[in-house]
């Protein structure tokens, strides 16, 4: 039989594993989920506007403002948003693993 540190170590180290294994999941389906989201995007573009430049639908102003040089300040946009939630993502991330790494130390002292 193991003693009661072995055995929780061997805990710690597969409550960590699953919730790597949980995270890489929601991951994958918040990717899969805004790649969906992009094609649809993009295929709505597609059909709501003629070769010609106009749109199809009347009042789809973004569409004729992508098609009037103003689609720099959409890309922008979008683009500064994207960079706005990597950040937050690999922040959390960064403050999730600092506070494993205090509460080991914590751990092995007391």
């Amino acid at each position: 039989m193991d003693d009661k540190e072995t055995r929780a170590t061997r805990v710690l180290v597969r409550v960590r594993e699953l919730r790597i294994r949980r995270e890489n999941r929601v991951l994958a389906g918040l990717s899969a989920i805004c790649t969906f989201l992009a094609i649809t995007l993009a295929g709505a573009y597609s059909v709501l506007v003629n070769r010609t430049g106009e749109g199809i639908v009347s009042g789809l102003y973004g569409a004729n403002l992508l098609l009037e040089g103003g689609g720099g300040y959409v890309l922008m946009g979008v683009v500064s948003f994207a960079a706005a939630v990597l950040i937050t993502v690999v922040w959390t991330r960064n403050r999730e693993k600092k506070q494993e790494k205090g509460m080991e130390k914590r751990r092995k002292r007391g």
